[in-house]
């Protein structure tokens, strides 16, 4: 999480976006990691600092958190009873 937060402080200041120390530290101290990802997207096109943390509306999709292979494969795919079937 602490890559992200840096990246997207990064990608501001090179925007030239003012970080204030508050801007900073809402930045650095958020454990949400699509919320970061959203505002690393807002922030390539934003012009100002209340673009990036505007509320996500209803109609922007925030990223959903990754999830490991095992919860999203699908269940049953591929997978044969080992058993005999009883004809």
């Amino acid at each position: 999480m602490k890559e992200k937060a840096e990246r997207l402080l990064h990608l501001m200041e090179r925007r030239g976006l003012s970080l204030t120390e508050e801007t900073r530290q809402r930045v650095t101290t958020c454990a949400d990691a699509p919320l970061l990802d959203l505002w690393f997207d807002r922030a390539i096109d934003a012009t100002t600092l209340d673009e990036v943390f505007a509320a996500p509306s209803t109609t922007e999709r925030v990223p959903a958190p990754a999830q490991s292979p095992e919860h999203t494969a699908d269940r049953g795919q591929g997978l044969t009873d080992p058993r005999p079937s009883a004809t």
